[in-house]
């Protein structure tokens, strides 16, 4: 895995087809320490301005809660995200 190579050494980010809350949270079980958004931003711009980012962000926020909610996980934080090799 390639979180495990680098260790502590380099932050690594997923920036790839992020566009719901499960891809979210398969990003972060692979190891990612953060994900990059870039058309759901631009699509909530691109429709409603400065309230559609919001919105887009809203919703995404929400639907990696209920993920977390339905896999068990009550928090993001901590190593019981990271999937065993």
């Amino acid at each position: 895995m390639i979180s495990q190579a680098l260790g502590d050494k380099l932050l690594l980010l997923f920036d790839s087809g992020i566009r719901h809350g499960a891809d979210l949270f398969k990003a972060l079980c692979l190891g990612a320490r953060a994900v990059c958004l870039g058309r759901p931003f631009v699509y909530g711009l691109a429709l409603a301005g400065e309230e559609g980012v919001r919105e887009v962000l809203a919703n995404l926020l929400a639907d990696f809660e209920l993920t977390l909610a339905l896999s068990g996980c009550c928090s993001p934080a901590g190593q019981h995200l990271v999937a065993a090799p």
